[in-house]
């Protein structure tokens, strides 16, 4: 899926210097990764999904005659630099490893958090560390206190 977002990313950048191509073909050899980034749904992989969903939005917006073309191809057999398209591939999933945080991020967060003295006016609704879904004083609580 990472492929995507950065053939997408890549065409998007390349056309707005070139502002005569309205026309972007993006193929790729991972079915799973072509449908799953379209359908817009909770699962893995869902934050690159809606990064690419949110650029190529952008791009036809931007005008009436882009258009894009997502296609599927079997395989790299028979295509010269098929090695280097696989590492690029690798590489630049790793950085987007970087850049994004994960369940081992969120738990130090939680950690360092539950360890803080908070002060001030906001401390009392700081007492309740990060979390990834809302927790029940959330929904109960009524919400001038969070305004």
């Amino acid at each position: 899926m990472e492929g995507l977002v950065s053939a997408a990313r890549d065409a998007v950048t390349y056309i707005h210097s070139h502002p005569f191509i309205n026309h972007v073909h993006i193929y790729t050899n991972n079915y799973a990764a072509l449908t799953s980034i379209v359908e817009p749904m909770t699962r893995a992989g869902q934050h690159r999904a809606a990064s690419f969903q949110n650029m190529i939005m952008n791009f036809l917006d931007q005008n009436a005659e882009h258009t894009l073309e997502l296609g599927w191809s079997p395989g790299h057999e028979g295509i010269c630099s098929n090695e280097k398209a696989d590492q690029l591939a690798r590489d630049t999933s790793e950085l987007w490893c970087l850049d994004n945080p994960t369940l081992t991020h969120a738990n130090d967060w939680t950690v360092k958090w539950k360890s803080h003295k908070f002060t001030g006016a906001f401390a009392p609704m700081n007492q309740f560390p990060p979390a990834w879904k809302p927790k029940d004083h959330f929904f109960t609580t009524k919400r001038e206190v969070y305004s």
